[in-house]
């Protein structure tokens, strides 16, 4: 295991931090508290915490996209690729280490006086999400017919019913949130 610099340690907490409390929840202090750094050394690496957090969603963007890419790759089927990503969610909710989406969850947290910082990095990201279930629909749907835009309405159906369940679950710990979230996926799987 290779030793994290400072920068990588700091993102790494911060992470973390703002991934199981939200954003709004964590202090700077706790981060610095966490990574056992002095102030200065967090805002030689980040000016600010807002900095801070849109290099969070840069790096949970690229886990996230990585971990869909991934999965696409090992699946046989649309059925596959969606059993396995609810399989890889309902592990790390039993786990205790699933707080639902990273991006939903940070953006509803958001006051209204800081969205104008995150809302073109938020778009982005939706953007580029959508992107990625468009590409895993077309790689594995049955149906090659289907047009570009029957793609892009069935990867945005994709979108709300994870941002749902996600939500839902990150609200109440329910894990049954996560079997919903499976049968609605298996279905879009057999209408494809």
């Amino acid at each position: 295991m290779t030793k994290l610099n400072t920068k990588e340690r700091i993102l790494d907490s911060a992470a973390d931090l703002f991934y199981s409390k939200g954003y709004v929840n964590t202090g700077v202090e706790e981060i610095i508290t966490s990574c056992d750094i002095k102030k200065p050394s967090l805002y030689y690496h980040f000016e600010s915490k807002a900095a801070l957090g849109l290099a969070y969603l840069d790096f949970k963007e690229k886990e996230f996209l990585g971990i869909l890419d991934r999965l696409s790759e090992r699946a046989e089927s649309l059925s596959d690729f969606f059993t396995n990503w609810t399989t890889l969610i309902e592990r790390a909710a039993r786990a205790k280490k699933y707080y639902g989406c990273p991006f939903g969850s940070f953006a509803s947290q958001l006051p209204t006086q800081d969205r104008n910082v995150f809302e073109s990095k938020l778009r982005l990201i939706k953007k580029h999400w959508l992107a990625t279930v468009i590409s895993v629909l077309k790689k594995h749907s049955s149906k090659r017919k289907n047009s570009s835009e029957d793609h892009g309405k069935l990867a945005l159906e994709v979108m709300v019913i994870y941002e749902g369940a996600a939500s839902l679950y990150r609200m109440s710990g329910e894990i049954e949130f996560i079997h919903m979230m499976r049968k609605q996926f298996e279905q879009i799987a057999k209408r494809n």
